[in-house]
């Protein structure tokens, strides 16, 4: 039918008398257009070229033209349009193309990956598009750069913070007085020019938290780097990282009352975490933070998951009766604290001591403290000495037990001699019991053979696994963010080219975004989003240094690159402003609950809920109208598992397949809700026996059905109860 529809119009184009190029059929119909058309033809034009090289640039040249560039058989160049049908004629060329350009605000990817620009635009079934205005975006992050034009209004060129606090700064009359720290400024005093905080101690890590989150991209063309909520209000806090003064609350709080005081609702995003703690949300600051939370609705709290995938800093075993297992620390000129955690339940029968090995110029063990069980030491601090093989006080030991819930927390300071730069520290556990211990001092490669040190086989080496920042990125109700790869190469302020990271696959789960799960086993992250590379704002006046030392660290527009957790958040963060713009009473868990509730799955997700993708890709519009388009169907393994119908209101039929002459030691159904928690566990006695599932066993809402075989999750597929 094409075919026919092209004869036809050219026949009609005769007819009327128009006369067409001779060469049109090597060009696309816009290009060929501009040729007949008189008004253009001393009109200098950008077309590429397919054929052979080598032979293009010296046409070009020889036609009044420039040779740009060129890949593999694919030329750029510019050419006066009078001279286009010459060079159609040549043989070696076998197409010519130039469009006319219908090219729309994309952003960087991001905003593609992350299904936002529908929101933007309102598309159906949304009434009106979503842009984050009336919603307050607060960040608790390094600062930012509010003289950057994409922080201010577009029609009015005034600012878009409602505040910024610089809890660096010192006490002055414009301290906070409910913290008594620090400086805080509103919009009317950073417009007159009163505020001095800057961003760029950190090289603008705020600034592009901020900008991804919700810049409007004035300052690049076309606003390609918009952010995801580029109409939303924005609350600074520059956190001071040596505070231990609970600091990140204290932001967490100015942040929301503020928001509070305004009258609009607010998500806070941190890209900020640490990786030390209990790493099951149980903790103080945490638990502040989420009843800061839930303490009115038109909240929500988004937390990076963390950058250290990959990296051994995890360590977690089960003890052996019959052995003493340890693991190496590297020596530390100043104090050096290992601290770890056990369940009561688990742990009641461990003992445990620290030791010393000579790593220089043999491997060789010198000694050890007193092996000790949690009840000696329970509220206590014991004291203990390190000693070598001849005798001398290499380091003295402080040792303590605390009980947080039905969790103790297990704590050994080890202060070092002057001596004693030739050892490692040893951590000795043995007896019964598991335990869990984050640091990134553990030893885990170069280690010594058997023959030169026997008692290496009894070396427990540190995993990579639950790589996830503690605290509050273990909080149920805070949404933790992975991150997977936006984009793979771009070009940089010079002009030129680049791939950065090689090992990057747009797409893919990036290599350094944490993993889950939390120490107490619930799914972390909760979802994914694009994260490295993305281009956003920065610090402008630090511009001209990266032009001169760095231009890699800057697209051809002098946007910055940025990536990580830190990056993939903010999106996130976004997309939930753009929710409560939609939805300004929704608390947290409705929050939550939409934003995974259909995200986005494909082949790099596979099977969802998982500890590196949570419940699969940050999905904006799916967000905003409660998974309009249905269930979103997820990797299948061998088609064992089906759902039907799907979604429900009255009743289901949860069917599964598989060999019936294999014999398993179980095989159940587990569902659980939107947040990671196992509501229902059904035991499967027949191999091929569907169940019946109805609506009143279950609240209206979104779930996983796993089908565990062997207690191995074999394939998970959405449940959406109506």
């Amino acid at each position: 039918m094409t075919t026919y529809r092209i004869k036809f119009f050219t026949a009609f184009l005769l007819f009327a008398g128009f006369s067409l190029a001779q060469n049109s059929g090597k060009m696309n119909f816009e290009l060929s257009r501009k040729i007949r058309n008189k008004n253009f033809q001393n009109q200098r034009t950008s077309v590429l070229i397919k054929g052979d090289v080598n032979k293009i640039k010296a046409e070009i040249e020889a036609l009044d033209g420039k040779f740009k560039y060129a890949s593999g058989d694919i030329a750029a160049v510019t050419i006066p349009i009078k001279n286009l049908e010459l060079l159609a004629g040549k043989n070696y060329i076998r197409r010519i193309e130039a469009r006319i350009p219908h090219i729309r605000a994309l952003s960087d990817s991001m905003r593609i990956k992350a299904n936002v620009n529908p929101v933007h635009a309102g598309q159906a079934p949304l009434t009106q598009g979503y842009d984050g205005t009336g919603v307050v975006i607060g960040f608790i992050d390094t600062g930012i750069d509010f003289t950057n034009p994409d922080f201010k209004d577009s029609l009015t060129g005034k600012t878009r913070l409602k505040f910024i606090w610089d809890q660096n700064k010192p006490t002055a009359s414009n301290t906070p007085s409910k913290y008594g720290y620090g400086q805080e400024w509103n919009g009317p005093q950073i417009d007159a020019g009163l505020c001095t905080e800057n961003d760029i101690a950190s090289s603008g890590h705020g600034t592009a938290s901020c900008g991804i989150a919700a810049g409007n991209g004035k300052g690049s063309p076309g606003h390609k780097y918009m952010g995801v909520a580029p109409a939303a209000d924005l609350i600074v806090v520059a956190l001071n990282f040596n505070s231990t003064s609970g600091a990140i609350p204290d932001a967490v709080d100015y942040i929301y009352s503020a928001a509070l005081a305004l009258g609009e609702p607010c998500v806070i995003n941190l890209s900020v975490g640490d990786y030390s703690g209990s790493h099951d949300g149980k903790d103080l600051q945490a638990q502040l933070m989420d009843s800061m939370l839930m303490e009115h609705t038109g909240r929500a709290m988004v937390a990076s998951a963390g950058n250290e995938g990959g990296q051994f800093i995890h360590l977690g075993y089960n003890l052996s009766a019959t052995d003493t297992d340890f693991t190496w620390f590297k020596f530390n000129s100043s104090d050096y604290v290992i601290e770890f955690w056990a369940d009561t339940l688990h742990f009641k029968n461990a003992q445990m001591a620290i030791g010393a090995d000579k790593n220089s110029p043999a491997y060789s063990f010198s000694g050890r403290t007193k092996f000790i069980s949690t009840s000696d030491n329970l509220g206590l601090i014991m004291l203990d000495t390190l000693y070598n093989a001849a005798g001398d006080r290499i380091a003295k030991v402080e040792s303590n037990t605390t009980l947080v819930g039905g969790t103790y927390d297990i704590s050994y300071l080890i202060i070092p001699d002057s001596n004693s730069a030739a050892y490692n520290w040893r951590l000795m556990l043995t007896g019964q019991g598991k335990f869990d211990l984050w640091d990134f001092g553990m030893v885990s490669d170069n280690l010594p053979i058997a023959p030169d040190f026997p008692s290496i086989i009894h070396y427990q080496l540190p995993d990579t696994l639950q790589t996830i920042c503690s605290s509050y990125q273990c909080l149920d109700h805070v949404i933790t963010v992975g991150n997977y790869d936006n984009k793979k190469t771009y070009v940089d302020f010079k002009g030129v080219r680049v791939e950065p990271f090689p090992k990057i696959i747009p797409g893919n789960i990036d290599l350094s975004s944490s993993i889950g799960p939390t120490r107490d086993g619930r799914i972390k992250p909760d979802i994914a989003a694009p994260g490295a590379i993305t281009i956003t704002t920065g610090v402008l006046s630090l511009v001209p240094y990266y032009d001169s030392v760095a231009p890699t660290g800057l697209d051809q527009t002098g946007y910055f690159r940025a990536g990580g957790t830190s990056a993939a958040g903010p999106v996130v963060a976004g997309v939930a402003a753009l929710y409560l713009q939609k939805n300004p009473t929704a608390d947290y868990l409705e929050v939550k609950k939409a934003i995974l509730a259909c995200p986005k799955t494909d082949s790099f997700t596979g099977i969802v809920p998982n500890n590196s993708w949570g419940y699969g890709k940050i999905d904006a519009f799916s967000t905003l109208t409660a998974c309009v388009t249905g269930i979103n169907p997820l990797p299948a393994k061998n088609n064992m598992l089906s759902i039907y119908p799907n979604p429900f209101t009255e009743q289901t039929v949860i069917a599964f397949d598989f060999d019936p002459m294999t014999i398993h030691s179980s095989v159940r159904l587990e569902i659980y809700d939107i947040i990671g928690k196992l509501v229902r566990t059904i035991p499967i006695t027949g191999q091929t026996s569907p169940v019946t599932f109805f609506r009143g066993q279950l609240e209206s809402g979104s779930y996983i059905c796993n089908l565990v075989i062997d207690n191995t999750i074999i394939q998970s597929g959405k449940l959406q109860v109506m």
